[in-house]
């Protein structure tokens, strides 16, 4: 299964000028204490609302440091409510500061003018601060021919890992395991489960899913393969 991402060139800037609950144009992203006071762990809310005062919102896009969130779920399509949200997963970002910003796309169609019918808006940039003891910025999402690659990082050193693999009927497919000097972990599976069996069959395994514990139980974070 591959995953596309959608870059969009930016038309049109706005801002609120109001305050809450009033009738303004823009994107605003909302709970901007929690977000930038606070140090960012495993999956957070990014709550925002969008308004303009023509046109049907069409679509939103998570971004980080100028691009679209890595992570699933980095862009949401109509029909959704002006007032909604993003889960982001902070372990697809590296362990540091970052800038978050919410664009989002309305259109017109009953404008003559084509090069009028889409417009884009985009929230101002806030900073953000992301800690994790597992994360995986170098997720890779696809499978090649015939293996497949994971690659995470770990803020523990020197320690024993494991990486068991299930398929999308959550049944133990195949483990992995390793050690880790710096905190760099790489494995790659070649898609022979434990019974010695290929599972190549994309219709039969349209997904694999897997866990990583380290050595320290508050290392172990579950993520998709797709």
């Amino acid at each position: 299964m591959r995953c596309s991402l959608i870059i969009l060139i930016v038309l049109a800037v706005s801002q609120f000028s109001g305050v809450a609950g009033e009738t303004s144009s823009g994107v605003r992203i909302l709970s901007l204490g929690k977000l930038t006071n606070s140090v960012l762990s495993g999956t957070v809310r990014v709550p925002f609302v969008a308004q303009n005062e023509i046109g049907t919102m069409r679509w939103a896009m998570l971004k980080v440091n100028g691009h679209v969130f890595p992570g699933g779920g980095g862009m949401l399509s109509a029909p959704f409510r002006h007032r909604t949200g993003f889960e982001m997963d902070t372990c697809f970002l590296e362990n540091g500061r970052h800038a978050l910003q919410i664009q989002v796309g309305w259109s017109n169609l009953s404008l003559t003018n084509l090069d009028d019918r889409e417009f884009q808006r985009e929230s101002d940039l806030i900073p953000i601060t992301v800690s994790n003891v597992v994360y995986y910025p170098d997720w890779e999402p696809e499978i090649g021919e015939g293996v497949s690659a994971y690659f995470f990082k770990t803020t523990r050193t020197n320690v024993d890992w494991h990486l068991d693999i299930y398929d999308a009927r959550k049944r133990f497919v195949q483990r992995l395991s390793g050690h880790t000097i710096d905190g760099n972990i790489e494995a790659y599976w070649n898609m022979k489960d434990a019974r010695g069996i290929f599972r190549t069959n994309s219709d039969a395994d349209p997904e694999f899913r897997s866990t990583l514990t380290v050595d320290d139980p508050a290392g172990k974070r579950k993520v998709i393969k797709k």
